[in-house]
């Protein structure tokens, strides 16, 4: 089952995440899991969430969430690491959270 993340006003621009939810085994191969698994742009692509498995392959390895502004990769306005789903589900509400308090500060 797909968890409900509400991305607001952002378009997904790249999905390799949520089948992991649909997983009915409750197995997950963490050898199968890539860098690139989740990019939501916002705001005319002003910012993006990221969501990555690091370092790419691998069981050692652990989901990070990235926001971005402008493209600048070097200065992420935010970054965490997470070790469980469950825990990445609240890291990328807190990103997108992130995201609209940065933007409303802006404005």
């Amino acid at each position: 089952m797909v968890p409900k993340i509400d991305f607001k006003d952002g378009i997904i621009t790249y999905d390799n995440l949520f089948w992991l939810f649909n997983n009915t085994n409750g197995l997950i191969n963490k050898l199968e899991f890539e860098e690139d698994l989740l990019q939501v742009q916002f705001f005319n692509e002003k910012y993006i969430l990221d969501v990555g498995w690091y370092p790419h392959i691998g069981r050692k390895g652990k989901f990070k969430v990235y926001v971005v502004k402008n493209c600048d990769w070097q200065n992420p306005l935010f970054i965490k690491s997470d070790n469980t789903i469950n825990d990445l589900i609240t890291t990328i509400k807190q990103g997108i959270k992130c995201i609209y308090d940065h933007e409303h500060i802006q404005q």
